[in-house]
């Protein structure tokens, strides 16, 4: 199955590293559900991606994407559903 929304299949594959970018933006947020971009950045070690103007435009992609909310200028949010905690087996 694609990876669309509701749907059941693999996450979004990177075609570049551009995407691959992206990708990790995504799970980062995915995992932290709401974050300033200064914490984004930090955590995504974007200093590592060619400056803040690099990071920027990825972020910017992610949300024209639809896979990130800008909460205002400084807070971003995922946007993937949030899942119950796997219960034991």
């Amino acid at each position: 199955m694609s990876a669309q929304l509701g749907q059941v299949g693999p996450p979004h594959p990177a075609t570049s590293h551009r995407q691959a970018r992206i990708n990790h933006v995504v799970r980062v947020l995915d995992t932290h559900r709401v974050l300033t971009r200064d914490g984004l950045y930090d955590l995504c070690h974007a200093d590592h991606w060619g400056g803040p103007q690099a990071f920027a435009r990825i972020v910017d992609e992610a949300i024209r994407s639809g896979r990130v909310r800008a909460l205002g200028p400084s807070m971003l949010e995922s946007v993937a559903p949030v899942r119950a905690p796997e219960s034991p087996s």
